[in-house]
């Protein structure tokens, strides 16, 4: 029960901080120094999976397939 508590308290920072990030920088200009070198805050979007993993319409369009292709084979598999 604990690490679920945890898990959601850090879910709502998580979000809180990303929601305060939108309203508070601007996009791609400055960038806010928390800890000078160590912890710094700037409103970047990306466009794809962790770390720009997927960037681009390409790659996404054979992730979307190669899932759909799976969950279709777990579902017969379970059936």
């Amino acid at each position: 029960m604990l690490y679920s508590i945890v898990g959601a308290l850090v879910i709502i920072l998580d979000q809180a901080v990303k929601f305060w990030v939108a309203d508070a920088i601007e996009y791609n200009s400055e960038i806010i120094s928390f800890i000078p070198g160590v912890l710094s805050l700037v409103n970047i979007h990306n466009d794809g999976a962790a770390f720009s993993i997927l960037a681009g319409g390409e790659a996404r369009i054979y992730f979307i397939a190669l899932t759909a292709i799976f969950t279709i084979a777990v579902i017969i598999a379970l059936a």
